[in-house]
């Protein structure tokens, strides 16, 4: 089955965004526990191949970036996603999405601690010890 319109945009999105990080292929597939080959077939508008919900979610959050920027904004597509900002959306308010753990007051890029970093132990020797996970 060919890729639809909107699969081409996602991977292209992707692709550009891979490209201007200078991450490569084995890098991104790795990060989101695929093949090499299944990203350049991905890349590849005449392979079938297409990323899932899951790979997309996987990608925002390596890079920290909200997950429909990889979605076009053309609002002719606003049909095809709503069921996606519905899906979007149950990520950050369930806590599945870095966007769900910025402050106000943090740049975009910059993601929260867990909050098991930030609370410190007294050792014997009377300093502090960061808990470990």
């Amino acid at each position: 089955k060919a890729k639809s319109d909107f699969d081409l945009y996602v991977s292209a999105a992707v692709r550009q965004a891979r490209m201007a990080q200078d991450v490569s292929q084995s890098m991104l597939a790795f990060g989101i526990g695929v093949s090499d080959s299944f990203i350049s077939q991905v890349e590849s508008p005449k392979s079938p191949s297409k990323y899932n919900l899951n790979h997309i979610n996987l990608i925002a959050k390596i890079w920290a970036v909200l997950l429909v920027s990889f979605f076009p904004k053309n609002r002719s597509d606003s049909a095809a996603m709503k069921p996606i900002k519905a899906a979007f959306l149950l990520l950050v308010l369930l806590g599945g999405h870095p966007a769900a753990a910025r402050s106000e007051t943090q740049h975009p890029g910059q993601t929260q601690q867990p909050a098991h970093y930030a609370e410190e132990q007294p050792r014997e020797s009377g300093r502090p010890e960061r808990l470990r996970p």
